[in-house]
């Protein structure tokens, strides 16, 4: 907490970077993916769809979080944020259900087909994210870094630019 009467955006700075990434939320993503692999059709061409449950977590790196300036006679501290990104995608392997698997007489990598399946499921979801999840991100950061903020300057206002 700050106790001077004055507060500086280095101070401000130490306390937003005491932490390295903010999750601002975790979106629970439940969806059915083909894959196949390269081989040759009823040989070794491994080939199946599953369904599966995935945790995407969006948020924003704290160290690109800006403090413009801070204007102690107002009593308001001037902050840019980054947007809300994409921050890791985790498939939880228990949950993933096979159906339509095609038959191969000599598919010896099928361990590495659900491994390259999961990676390119990762990819996917990384890709294709929803515009309105971001937005709540966005949203939920502001309120977030905000209260960071304020805990250490209480009688300061955030604004954001």
């Amino acid at each position: 907490m700050l106790f001077y009467s004055r507060v500086s955006a280095g101070e401000v700075k130490r306390i937003i970077r005491e932490s390295d990434e903010l999750t601002t939320i975790i979106i629970e993503t439940r969806g059915n993916s083909p894959y196949d692999d390269k081989g040759l059709p009823i040989l070794n061409k491994g080939s199946f769809s599953a369904s599966y449950v995935a945790e995407v977590r969006v948020g924003i790196n704290l160290s690109k979080v800006r403090v413009k300036r801070v204007d102690n006679v107002k009593k308001r501290i001037y902050v840019s944020i980054p947007k809300s990104k994409i921050q890791s995608v985790k498939i939880d392997p228990k949950t993933i259900k096979f159906s339509k698997k095609r038959f191969a007489l000599f598919n010896f990598d099928q361990r590495e087909d659900v491994i390259r399946f999961e990676k390119n499921l990762e990819k996917q979801l990384i890709k294709n994210p929803r515009k309105k999840d971001y937005k709540k991100a966005d949203k939920q950061a502001k309120v977030l870094i905000r209260g960071i903020i304020t805990s250490g300057a209480p009688r300061y206002e955030v604004v954001f630019i």
